[in-house]
């Protein structure tokens, strides 16, 4: 007796449980790359003057994903500014990974390194200076950025004094 498949003792096949894994990575890195794509979208036509949570207005918004696609792009440009960018840019890596049939190392360190990534990136762009025609009240980092930048720079002040302080 020699049978054509592989069942290593288990109620189903290793060729089937191989081909529905496979298929779910699939699923999951195209879910992930058409949600990260609408985001993408709807930030890339995001306006300072669309309504929002933020700012009620009496007209439909110029965002190409309506109305919901204005608020997604509005909070997060409030929330994150241009450190937007690696929280798509990262799970987009990920969903390639995911298409090729590969998972994640370490899924929970690379999610907190992720968000850390994001937030410490928000920072960072809050030092520098925006420009005049920046539309947001918070920095070029957003809110986020600039809450962390101000606590590092708090952080900082405390530990050093003198002639350092002033460089």
């Amino acid at each position: 007796y020699d049978p054509s498949f592989d069942t290593d003792d288990s109620a189903v096949p290793l060729a089937v449980r191989v081909f529905f894994k496979k298929r779910l990575f699939e699923f999951a890195g195209i879910a992930t790359f058409i949600v990260l794509m609408t985001i993408g979208v709807a930030l890339a036509t995001w306006s300072v003057d669309d309504p929002s949570l933020n700012h009620a207005l009496d007209r439909a918004a110029k965002n190409w994903l309506g109305y919901p696609g204005a608020v997604i792009a509005d909070e997060l440009m409030q929330f994150f500014g241009l450190g937007v960018l690696p929280l798509i840019a990262i799970p987009m890596a990920w969903a390639v990974r995911f298409v090729g049939h590969q998972g994640i190392a370490r899924p929970a360190r690379s999610i907190a390194a992720w968000l850390a990534c994001s937030i410490t990136f928000s920072a960072a762009l809050s030092s520098l200076p925006a420009p005049p025609s920046w539309s947001l009240a918070a920095g070029l980092g957003g809110n986020a950025g600039d809450v962390f930048h101000n606590l590092f720079l708090m952080i900082l002040a405390l530990g050093l004094t003198g002639a350092l302080a002033k460089i």
